[in-house]
């Protein structure tokens, strides 16, 4: 616990708790202050204070404020450039499937074999539709997801 001698970083004396005599009963009062503040940074008189306790303490909290943004910023254009091109090789590797199971469907049709190229026009048909309810079928959920 701090002695009457003490001094915080701003040359005050530190205040120790009163003693009230209470009739033969000593009774300790303690004063306990709280501040708080809503944001990305304290307010400004609190943040000098940081000086007082490490050398350029407030050019350090914007700096390393300033270099969070930064990051945050590079991340997340890093992300929507991997979504991006995770996107476009869906869509290739969609069309390829779709060649390919078009293709067989001719292929069994010439060879005068319908109940193959049902099966698989039907399988081909529906992988599409379930891509597309997948699709936009998530877009509905997500948004109540995020309202949350």
């Amino acid at each position: 616990m701090n002695s009457p001698t003490q001094k915080n970083p701003k040359e005050k004396p530190v205040i120790e708790p009163e003693e009230i005599d209470n009739g033969g009963e000593v009774i300790h009062q303690t004063e306990i202050k709280r501040s708080t503040w809503a944001g990305p940074l304290p307010p400004p008189a609190i943040i000098a204070d940081y000086d007082a306790i490490v050398a350029n303490g407030a050019e350090r909290i914007f700096t390393a404020f300033e270099a969070e943004g930064n990051h945050r910023r590079e991340m997340e254009k890093k992300t929507l450039n991997l979504q991006g091109r995770d996107l476009i090789v869906g869509k290739g590797l969609a069309l390829v499937f779709l060649i390919l199971a078009f293709g067989l469907v001719a292929l069994a049709i010439i060879k005068n074999q319908p109940w193959v190229a049902a099966v698989i026009s039907a399988g081909a048909l529906s992988t599409i539709a379930f891509g597309f309810m997948r699709v936009f079928g998530d877009k509905g959920s997500s948004e109540d997801e995020n309202t949350d």
